[in-house]
């Protein structure tokens, strides 16, 4: 419910409503194709609202892409605090995970930063680029590179750009090339592509390939079968 001046009355989870409408609707048409009515209507809301929460259609499409790319920059932030590479690895997994579960998402958002997008260069506000690009920034890949020592012959600033090329490409991949390659983008896809490029990553680096830890009952188990 709503009074006069579309502000809603008693607990609601409008503002909510009016993202997922706006990640919908802006994930399958054009910018320019998108009213607040119709966002408006898919959220089942009044349009007044769209002004009271976001203040007009592009505050709300500038919300709708930085808040579902949150999760990311908060586990980049972690990553950052525990400083070690498997923490970055961690935010690799997780950013496909969180990616494949809407990748229409994904796609919509790197396509705003490609060329004749369509008009997606005046999309980019400060506040988004700075929302979408801030994992990248955070990650501290010198000290980890660093602690690994003398062997890591990488440069910092390289290794930060593979990292970011592995994370944004599946998303951009033509999909003549997808389907060339009999490349399916859902969760066990990525899941596979996690494991792939981490293995790359630290091997990049001179870490050996980590070995699945064994708990001390299991190995106790073992040796009891093998008597």
């Amino acid at each position: 419910m709503t009074n006069k001046l579309g502000r809603p009355i008693g607990d609601s989870n409008v503002r909510q409503l009016l993202l997922e409408a706006a990640r919908l609707l802006f994930c399958q048409f054009p910018y320019e194709k998108v009213s607040t009515r119709k966002i408006a209507e898919q959220a089942g809301v009044s349009a007044a609202l769209i002004q009271y929460y976001f203040n007009n259609k592009f505050g709300l499409f500038e919300a709708m892409i930085i808040e579902n790319f949150e999760p990311v920059t908060k586990k980049a932030l972690q990553a950052k605090n525990n400083g070690d590479f498997d923490s970055i690895c961690e935010v690799l997994r997780f950013y496909y995970k969180t990616m494949a579960e809407k990748p229409e998402y994904a796609r919509l958002v790197f396509n705003l930063f490609t060329p004749n997008n369509g008009g997606g260069k005046r999309l980019l506000s400060p506040r988004i680029i700075k929302a979408i690009w801030a994992p990248g920034k955070t990650l501290l890949f010198e000290g980890v590179i660093n602690d690994v020592g003398p062997s890591a012959k990488v440069n910092a600033d390289m290794f930060r750009l593979s990292f970011l090329s592995l994370m944004v490409f599946p998303f951009l991949a033509p999909d003549i090339l997808l389907k060339s390659h009999k490349i399916t983008l859902n969760p066990d896809f990525f899941d596979q592509l996690a494991k792939h490029n981490l293995s790359m990553l630290r091997s990049s680096i001179g870490l050996a390939p980590k070995v699945p830890h064994v708990s001390s009952e299991c190995c106790s188990n073992h040796k009891i079968q093998n008597r």
